[in-house]
């Protein structure tokens, strides 16, 4: 059964009680909390950057996807730009960080893990920094 929503931040974060880490004890209120609490520092990193999700609807145990459309059903105060895709001869509509009520939706979509593009709308063609992502788990050694 679906709790109601609770509002925080400007976003409704629907189905609260519902567990990400399970064995823990945390939920998606949980973790609304904590991106609520930590915003001034993770929205200036956000600003102005495409936004690609790591869906995780039923926790961190559960499977997740990779989705950069940004959903139809978005509030309008939360950002979207357009951006050619070249590989396919379309374009694609992703959300935009920046804002705080962003951040909070993101949570709501189940996205536990918060994944900007490399550049900013204004410059999608030139890139401002670069991140190298090494996973042990991928076959790295660890020490």
């Amino acid at each position: 059964m679906n709790t109601p929503g609770v509002r925080l931040g400007g976003a409704v974060i629907t189905n609260p009680a519902k567990p990400f880490w399970p064995d823990e004890g945390l939920t998606k209120l949980d973790l609304a909390k904590f991106y609520a609490r930590i915003a001034g520092q993770i929205l200036p990193w956000m600003k102005a950057r495409p936004i690609v999700m790591e869906r995780c609807p039923d926790g961190i145990r559960a499977s997740c996807v990779y989705q950069k459309r940004a959903p139809h059903n978005l509030p309008g105060e939360v950002p979207t730009v357009t951006i050619p895709a070249q590989s396919s001869g379309s374009t694609i509509d992703y959300m935009v960080g920046g804002t705080r009520k962003t951040l909070l939706m993101l949570v709501n979509l189940g996205c536990i893990a918060v994944h900007v593009m490399n550049c900013r709308v204004d410059e999608v063609d030139k890139p401002d920094w670069l991140a190298f992502d090494l996973n042990p788990a991928d076959g790295f050694p660890s020490a």
